[in-house]
């Protein structure tokens, strides 16, 4: 997930939002509470609280006073006699070994830190004490995912779910699902993210938590804009809307606002954007808590920069800047620095760009932040470019893909491709140039699309009629329940769910520069539409407004499917997973149009063609035999070569079957090419009876082409509802053929 990126705060700093919204104020709390701590001497409770609220405080700002507090309250805990106090005494104690773990790892003590939360853990089962051990383990996954270790968390969070499963308490078992997504949210795992946070909503339903689920639905949200699914996104976030209007969560509902606004953005419509950051910015203003308006004030910054008024972009992205300082958030000062590197940049200041770039990626490297890290690399690539510095723009442009292929971060590989074509487009280098647009392009098709558009427009006018339904219906009820003062258990959840509000600008620059390419490729729609539809039917389509469904009385049908594609999935990054993919389904389209062969549809990672259609002919059988037995020796060929280079590979089931078909086009919108009948059924048979690298073809197929080609009679095998088929392996040509 592209978690760290502009006004998406980072994990540190919403522990420091939590302990120092007021940094000023904060510091003069700590002081009195050390003026306290002096004039209370006596070994009891008070004290006790004394030093854990210190060592709690200062843990980031001064680790070593911390870790001071926490021996000398661990000391008088442990000088006193269990007595009847032993549930308080293990809490005491292990508050005291999490206070100390948070800061060995604030000072990078990894092994320290490992060594006291087994300290804490221990303690709860020497006491049996199952609910106390769930809560610590919970408490440590928390501080490791705050720490950019969600590995680490993912392992405490999953022992204190078991644990939590086997006591059957449904809203502490959602609080580990949601965060075990959060986790997984955060390694760009985006597949586990949503499976988790779906598991926790319903933990949350089951509850009755509407605050809850609300959290689910917000971050079910961001997870699908980390995607690029903007109307999705939207109907997650309007859904959390809907529910903290209802409850009355002014931060909440604060939190949607702003995550609407930033889809608007990404979309270009940046009056629409502003107004739902004014909202979430007047919400907030009414808290007086600067830390979180941070997000409003940023992302108000880039509606403006957007439009090209630098003067007031400025103005925001300072005073975004000022209270990340204020804060002691490094990482929230680098971001800002990324906000003011661009207005600079777009403004033609590229002295001040470059100084603004460095200082942030000195910021990253010294934190680890690659995410933040990859945008400001973009940055130095383009200004780079722009003043001349051709070899060093190639350097940041190749570094900044490289690092978003890493991760599976679309939105900043997109900026980094682009970036790439310019620049050896500039520098008349044209095979690079060409190489580096086609994959542009078809990143770019993904993730900006104009139906997208027009679905959110569709979502939200649907979400303002149910709004105004509920309204006239909580007219008539006596009270409304605002829980106000329902603890928030998302602790250090805050604000910082603005998954993608990092790159928002250089994704509203691509924008502009892209105009003149949308509109060229609207005249480009014949193109597209023979990409989708055979010709005949396309030319029928525009001749008639229409096109008639036929049937074909002999059509051979060719299914794939890959052999454990879900462990697969779990190897491999989701950009990696569509990379592998996409190799594989475009050498399947190159072979099949070499033999006449029609492409019908992908499903997930299944792929259907046919042959014979939509202009009938004699030879399909062979065609479509012949076009399986090369994508099975394509799929060995990259088989060895990802052994060579010690990667998964796929390995391909393939069946075939001929027979009738009926043929058309279904749907208004999105036109698709499609085909029914049980010969489709039959084939879909023919590749889950198969085996991995054969060509395996039922009894009509064969009869077709066994005057051609070699195949061995496999017998009659079960087929899922049909009974037993006869089926045969193609294993090549005839020796006739093949020297004919």
């Amino acid at each position: 997930m592209n978690r760290p990126a502009p006004f998406c705060i980072s994990a540190i700093y919403l522990l420091l939002l939590f302990y120092f919204s007021q940094p000023v104020a904060a510091q003069q709390e700590a002081d009195s509470l050390k003026l306290l701590l002096k004039k209370h001497t006596a070994s009891d409770s008070t004290r006790a609280n004394l030093l854990v609220t210190l060592a709690d405080m200062l843990v980031f700002s001064d680790p070593g006073a911390s870790i001071g507090y926490v021996t000398e309250l661990e000391a008088m805990i442990r000088s006193k006699p269990d007595g009847n106090y032993k549930t308080i005494r293990n809490r005491y104690l292990s508050a005291a070994q999490l206070l100390k773990g948070r800061g060995y790892l604030t000072t990078d003590q990894q092994k320290k830190a490992d060594s006291v939360f087994t300290l804490a853990i221990q303690l709860w089962q020497k006491a049996a004490d199952r609910n106390g051990e769930a809560k610590v383990l919970f408490k440590i996954g928390r501080i490791w995912a705050i720490y950019g270790k969600p590995e680490k968390a993912i392992a405490e969070y999953q022992a204190a779910l078991k644990m939590e499963k086997d006591m059957g308490n449904k809203t502490d078992i959602g609080i580990n699902l949601y965060h075990i997504g959060s986790a997984y949210q955060d390694m760009s795992n985006y597949y586990a993210a949503e499976d988790y946070t779906l598991q926790a909503y319903e933990q949350f339903r089951l509850a009755g938590d509407e605050m809850k689920q609300a959290k689910c639905l917000n971050n079910l949200g961001n997870i699908q804009t980390s995607q690029g699914n903007h109307p999705k996104a939207l109907e997650y976030f309007l859904a959390a809307l809907k529910i903290n209007e209802r409850i009355k969560n002014d931060v909440e509902i604060s939190n949607n606002l702003n995550n609407i606004g930033i889809i608007y953005l990404s979309l270009e419509q940046f009056a629409k954007a502003r107004s739902y950051f004014l909202r979430a910015y007047n919400l907030l203003a009414k808290s007086g808590n600067e830390g979180a308006l941070l997000y409003s004030l940023g992302n108000i910054g880039i509606t403006y920069s957007a439009e090209n008024n630098f003067t007031k972009a400025l103005e925001y992205f300072n005073r975004v800047l000022d209270i990340s300082t204020g804060a002691g958030d490094k990482g929230g000062v680098a971001l800002a620095y990324n906000s003011i590197a661009r207005v600079h940049e777009d403004s033609g200041n590229y002295p001040e760009a470059l100084n603004y770039y460095n200082k942030a990626i000195a910021i990253n490297d010294s934190i680890g932040d690659i995410s933040s890290m990859i945008y400001n690399l973009v940055g130095l690539g383009d200004v780079s470019r722009l003043t001349g510095d051709f070899v060093r723009s190639a350097v940041y442009l190749r570094k900044a893909r490289t690092l978003a292929l890493e991760i599976g971060a679309l939105y900043p590989e997109k900026d980094a491709l682009q970036g790439l074509t310019e620049l050896f487009s500039g520098t008349k280098q044209y095979d690079s140039a060409f190489k580096y647009l086609g994959l542009f392009t078809s990143l770019k098709d993904t993730l900006l699309n104009q139906e997208n558009i027009e679905e959110i427009a569709r979502k939200e006018l649907q979400y303002g009629f149910d709004k105004k339904m509920l309204e006239e219906k909580l007219l008539s009820e006596l009270e409304i329940n605002r829980q106000k003062n329902r603890k928030n258990i998302f602790l250090f959840s805050g604000l910082g769910v603005l998954v993608m509000a990092g790159g928002l600008l250089s994704r509203l620059r691509y924008i502009r520069k892209s105009r003149a390419i949308i509109q060229k490729e609207k005249d480009r729609s014949e193109e597209l539409l023979l990409n989708i539809l055979p010709a005949e039917v396309a030319e029928e389509l525009k001749l008639k407004g229409h096109a008639e469904a036929r049937h074909f009385d002999e059509v051979t049908v060719l299914f794939t499917d890959f052999k454990g594609f879900t462990t697969m999935a779990e190897q491999l990054s989701p950009g990696e997973l569509v990379t592998e993919i996409d190799i594989c389904f475009r050498r399947f389209d190159e072979i099949i149009t070499r033999y006449g062969i029609e492409k019908i549809k992908t499903i997930g990672d299944a792929y259907m063609c046919a042959g014979g259609l939509p202009v009938a002919n004699r030879t399909n059988a062979a065609d479509v035999v012949n076009a399986a037995l090369e994508i099975q020796v394509f799929m060995a060929d990259m088989k060895k070569q990802r052994i060579l280079e010690n990667r998964p590979y796929f390995e391909l089931r393939l069946g075939i079957h001929t027979g009738p078909v009926v043929a058309g086009i279904v749907g208004i919108k999105k036109f698709q090419y499609d085909i029914w009948g049980d010969t489709v059924n039959l084939a879909s048979r023919m590749e889950s009876s198969g085996e991995v690298g054969k060509v395996n073809v039922s009894q009509m197929t064969f009869e077709r082409i066994s005057d051609r080609f070699r195949c061995t009679h496999r017998g009659k095998i079960e087929a899922k509802n049909k009974g037993t088929v006869d089926m045969y392996f193609v294993e090549g040509l005839l020796q006739h053929e093949a020297n004919s």
